[in-house]
């Protein structure tokens, strides 16, 4: 299916009514318009003529111009004027030689790097042109700044998607391939520059990358102290980032009193996410199986309405188990494993909670069928993770002793050994209901049993919390 049919499929009824319309009034071929409508009741991928295919990308080009006009038609020019706006303000200026009202209207220049640099770009333009030479020079020099700004901002992206590959993919589950890629980054030029105070948003995104290489070698305790000691502390990004170190270092409840406490305006969808995934994490770790029970309903408000992210489906699950929606459970982590790539160790850990949890509901064949496919998945990973032969020889080990206590003592204890090598994955397991199924198991109890005897927290500090995020998010 081609690009402008999943992109007509995808509008809703409104949408598409809206643009049919648009496209009678303005679109004079009638073989575009029958192409257009055919690609969007269609759901059978068309194989388009080369006459057709250069339709396809007329109706793409208008589509495209429509939503620009409509876009800088709906804002209203008593706001702050776009990028845009200023940069063809400028030209309009130039063309008529008047060059020093052009470029009066660039010396302000916005905050995105990429913004900046197109509108030094014209202002460089427009100086040469018109034999401002001096000012020229400034303008390159400005330019210069900020293309090492721009370097060592692609040297940040492309170090945090080696890390967060490396958590992502890897879990923590570092093979000696992993782990030298660790001590390479080790060496990095960039960890021996000083992290940047101003502008801001500098300064947030190299915190943001250093907790992130902090949680990557199995050390939030450092990450909870950059972001404690950054002077923009408060901002969205940072409390985040500072709550999942908290929850990984198990610390009270009463220390995220400060995470309710910004903004609700300078969340962005993502942000809302983000945070809903910390909220859910903390009542998975702290709350009792009652205390999920009598939530459920508003929880699952929220959840419905969030950004449909792998990582909160995964925690939304775990939820549900706590909170005795067995079945729900198993249907939210069912659609997981569809979703995320095989490779994700997100993906072992789904499998391996479904596999809990039928054993727990005495789903037998369910429980055999994920037994197998575990094991295949692990002994296909064993390049790639270090704990995959690992697990792989626990889990048989349990097959064969039917999770007898004393066999489940002797795995746990040796499960537990060998992740005091790799903290980084313990870290990332002890933020799920693995350890407290172990321990429940140890007592011959169910894990709802063993949570509701061991609570964590009152319920008035959970309220306290729940009431300041949801005041937050709203």
């Amino acid at each position: 299916m081609g690009r402008l049919q999943r992109y007509l499929r995808r509008l809703k009824p409104e949408e598409w009514e809206a643009l049919h319309e648009a496209a009678l009034k303005e679109i004079k071929g009638e073989k575009m318009r029958l192409l257009m409508e055919r690609l969007r009741r269609t759901g059978v991928p068309q194989i388009l003529s080369p006459s057709e295919k250069e339709l396809a990308k007329r109706i793409e080009r208008w589509i495209w111009k429509r939503a620009y006009i409509a876009q800088h038609q709906a804002h209203p020019i008593y706001r702050a004027v776009p990028l845009e706006w200023k940069l063809m303000g400028a030209t309009l200026y130039a063309q008529k030689d008047l060059p020093e009202d052009a470029l009066s209207l660039l010396k302000q220049l916005p905050r995105s790097p990429s913004h900046r640099l197109g509108l030094l770009t014209l202002r460089l333009n427009i100086e040469l042109k018109t034999g401002f030479f001096q000012s020229a020079i400034t303008t390159l020099r400005a330019m210069e700044r900020l293309t090492k700004e721009l370097r060592a901002s692609i040297e940040r992206s492309f170090l945090q998607l080696i890390l967060d590959r490396l958590l992502r993919e890897y879990g923590g589950s570092y093979t000696e391939v992993g782990k030298r890629l660790l001590e390479r980054l080790e060496r990095h030029r960039h960890w021996k520059r000083p992290i940047p105070l101003t502008p801001p948003e500098e300064h947030i995104a190299e915190i943001n990358l250093r907790t992130l290489y902090a949680l990557a070698k199995g050390k939030p305790e450092e990450g909870h102290q950059l972001c404690q000691s950054s002077p923009f502390r408060f901002h969205p990004t940072l409390l985040m980032n500072d709550w999942i170190c908290s929850l990984l270092l198990r610390m009270p409840l009463s220390a995220y009193s400060q995470y309710g406490g910004f903004d609700s305006a300078r969340l962005s969808e993502y942000d809302k996410a983000i945070l809903l995934n910390r909220l859910l994490l903390t009542l998975l770790l702290y709350a009792t199986p009652a205390y999920a029970k009598e939530k459920y309903e508003l929880l699952v408000g929220l959840y419905r309405r969030s950004i449909p992210l792998p990582e909160n489906e995964y925690v939304w699950g775990q939820l549900l188990w706590l909170g005795e929606r067995s079945s729900e459970a198993v249907q939210v982590l069912e659609m997981l494993l569809l979703r995320v790539k095989p490779k994700a160790f997100l993906y072992l850990q789904a499998a391996l909670l479904l596999l809990i949890i039928h054993v727990e509901i005495q789903s037998w064949s369910k429980a055999l069928w994920y037994l197998r496919h575990l094991l295949l998945w692990l002994r296909r990973r064993e390049r790639f993770l270090a704990s995959a032969p690992v697990l792989a020889r626990f889990l048989q080990q349990l097959l064969r002793a039917g999770l007898h206590s004393g066999t489940l003592r002797l795995v746990a204890h040796g499960w537990q050994q060998h992740l005091t090598e790799y903290p980084a994955e313990r870290y990332l397991w002890e933020i799920t209901l693995l350890p407290d199924w172990i321990q429940a198991r140890l007592r011959q109890q169910s894990l709802h049993q063993y949570r509701q005897m061991h609570p964590r927290t009152s319920v008035v500090e959970l309220e306290s919390l729940l009431g300041q995020v949801l005041g937050a998010s709203s």
